[in-house]
Formats: structure tokens, sequence, C-alpha cells
């Protein structure tokens, strides 16, 4: 059985056009925080290693996503599961520590988005 919990991250950090617009995402599961926790930290030096760690993050997102809304060229859009590729860096990881953090009051060490 599968228990919906929906968290809201909040874009506003993006800027004064962006302070209505979020992102919101079930709330994953212990199995599903662990798989991702257990992905290998990118070498930084590795365009390969850096293009699978995102690939695996937006993947992640997409798994979880319910919805959002962002800004787009003509104002405010709502957001689709396969418009997370085209985000910044900067919302992707701050999505994926705005996961981890809502379910285990920490960054997950070990994951593509730990600092």
């Amino acid at each position: 059985m599968r228990f919906l919990a929906v968290k809201r991250f909040p874009l506003a950090f993006v800027g004064e056009a962006w302070k209505d617009c979020y992102l919101e995402f079930r709330s994953p599961s212990i199995g599903e925080l662990r798989k991702i926790a257990g992905t290998k930290k990118p070498d930084e030096n590795n365009p390969a290693s850096l293009a699978e760690a995102t690939d695996a993050s937006v993947s992640f997102l997409q798994e979880m996503f319910v919805g959002g809304q962002a800004v787009g060229e003509f104002g405010k859009v709502g957001i689709s599961a396969n418009d997370l590729a085209d985000l910044t860096a900067e919302n992707v990881i701050g999505a994926m520590r705005f996961l981890a953090q809502s379910v285990t009051g920490s960054s997950l060490e070990g994951s593509p988005t730990s600092s």
C-alpha cells in the first residue's frame, strides 16, 4: 500500500516573480530514500559522472512529482514531470535536498546532491 503525503517546495528563492511558484512531490518511502542514498556521489572532474548523477536526480524527482507552478515566458505556467529536466540545477539540487530533509531532517550523505 502507498500512502500519499505531498510536500511543497517553494521556489521564491529564484526571484520576486517566482514568489508564488512551487514544486509538489509525494514524500518518498524509506525504500525510495535508500535507493537514492546508495547512489554514488559524482566525480566533479568527470562530465560523464556528473551527467549520470544529474539523470538519476531528475529521474527520482520525476517519480515523486505531483505538480507545480513556475514562471514561463508569458507568466506563470503549470509544470509537468517532464519539465523538471528543464529547470535550473539549483532547483533540481534544492528539490532533492528538500525531499531528503523533509523525511530525515538532514541531507542524504553520498547522494548526488549532498555537499
